[in-house]
């Protein structure tokens, strides 16, 4: 009976402590996520490295165009190298108005099926960026904007526990639209001219 009462008592301790961990590791996570605030992440968000455009209605609607294969990328991807379009397009993201949103809403676009939906994809947005500067700040990361303007970003930054990501949905009005077209343009001219 005694060894019973032992058995119990020491599995109790056991599940209180695992319990413990998980709400623990959980309530970190949520607490990363909740303290990110639109105000506070946009006036934090980094230098960032070379910028990357598709222009996905140049690829046509056979498939998702953010699952294209790297062959079909790079006829009509273009990095953007000159800094001032760089900035430009790094400022649409900061002055957007943006919400958070989870990490499934987020990669439902990527992987989608549903030609109804990345039908309405317009670009491909990518930033590259020097992992020097991601201790310090939320850097741009990976994502896409659809006809209406509307678009769906990641940020991250590495923190002592790892990288911490962040994914946005925002709105681009239609000038915002009408500069990352020119940005777009001019960043693919520049590479069919060989980025000389």
């Amino acid at each position: 009976m005694r060894r019973k009462s032992i058995f119990l008592i020491i599995l109790i301790i056991l599940f209180i402590g695992i319990n413990y961990l998980i709400s623990k590791s959980k309530n970190e996570n949520k607490e990363s996520i909740k303290n990110v605030k639109p105000i506070e992440f946009t006036e934090e968000i980094g230098d960032n490295g070379v910028g990357v455009l598709l222009d996905a209605k140049k690829m046509g609607t056979n498939k998702n165009p953010l699952q294209a294969n790297v062959v079909e990328l790079n006829k009509f991807q273009a990095q953007i190298l000159d800094e001032n379009n760089n900035e430009k397009l790094k400022k649409l993201y900061l002055n957007a108005k943006s919400n958070t949103i989870s990490e499934d809403e987020f990669e439902s676009n990527f992987y989608t099926k549903d030609k109804d939906i990345y039908s309405k994809i317009r670009y491909k947005v990518v930033f590259f960026v020097d992992s020097d500067s991601l201790y310090s700040h939320y850097q741009l990361g990976e994502g896409c904007v659809f006809d209406n303007g509307v678009f769906y970003q990641n940020i991250y930054k590495i923190s002592k526990n790892g990288p911490v990501y962040v994914y946005l949905k925002g709105k681009f009005n239609s000038e915002d639209m009408k500069t990352v077209q020119s940005i777009y343009d001019k960043a693919y001219t520049h590479k069919l001219n060989g980025y000389n």
